[in-house]
């Protein structure tokens, strides 16, 4: 395993846990649990990547927890509306971090010169991608209701 990517590796999910932790700190109470959820999803990727050997093997439904809570967790944004413009900055930040964290894994898959490492970082860069998913899909629901209130749409519609 290269020890050096691993070792960055940590170094980002510490950094991203800490991170959510400090948007915790200013959110809304609504994004309370979904923070929870990316907080510890990041704690069990960090101590997974802490703890890896030879021939890592691993959950990733595990690591992103039970989908029902996931889907209480986005229900919990949309309660208030008020707080639109705050959970919409959050997420842009979450789905930032996500989506760069999980090119930081293709890129060691990619440059990994073991088959074992390449699958262990691809399928974290796949882990990340279902990550970034969720939280996109969350972001998209709140562009619809921020569309519905102001009337136009808060994003580019030519981009894809």
């Amino acid at each position: 395993m290269n020890t050096e990517a691993i070792h960055f590796a940590v170094q980002l999910e510490a950094a991203i846990g800490l991170k959510v932790k400090k948007l915790k700190e200013t959110e809304p109470d609504n994004a309370k649990m979904l923070l929870d959820m990316i907080e510890l999803f990041e704690h069990r990727l960090e101590t997974l990547l802490r703890t890896v050997n030879e021939t890592p093997v691993f959950d990733p439904f595990e690591l992103l927890g039970d989908e029902t809570l996931w889907i209480q967790a986005s229900s919990n944004l949309l309660t208030t509306p008020h707080d639109s413009a705050k959970n919409l900055t959050m997420l842009w930040t979450l789905c930032e971090l996500t989506e760069h964290s999980g090119q930081f894994y293709y890129q060691a898959a990619a440059n990994a010169p073991h088959l074992s490492e390449r699958l262990f970082f691809r399928s974290l860069s796949e882990v990340k991608k279902l990550l970034y998913r969720k939280l996109n899909n969350v972001l998209r629901t709140i562009y619809n209701d921020i569309w519905r209130t102001i009337g136009f749409a808060p994003f580019d519609l030519t981009r894809g």
